[in-house]
């Protein structure tokens, strides 16, 4: 019985080590922090090549500057599905 418990506790330490944060969640935690932290050009840098294109840098850091000075930052995000 001692064996099955400790082999039960190891399973279950190793499966939550291992759990990671949800993609989605991930990519808006960072999209958070570095638009809150006016880093646009980091969150450039995570564009695809073709948002790059459509969105060049300079348009990228005039939008994201004036969306922070009328709305401000970003206090809280839900993920609803």
């Amino acid at each position: 019985m001692k064996k099955i418990f400790q082999l039960l506790l190891t399973f279950w330490i190793s499966s939550i080590a291992m759990a990671q944060t949800d993609p989605y969640e991930r990519a808006i935690n960072s999209f958070q922090l570095l638009y809150n932290e006016g880093k646009y050009d980091q969150i450039f840098e995570g564009f695809s090549h073709e948002m790059k294109q459509a969105l060049p840098l300079k348009n990228t850091k005039q939008f994201l500057a004036n969306l922070n000075n009328e709305v401000g930052k970003i206090e809280d995000v839900e993920f609803l599905t």
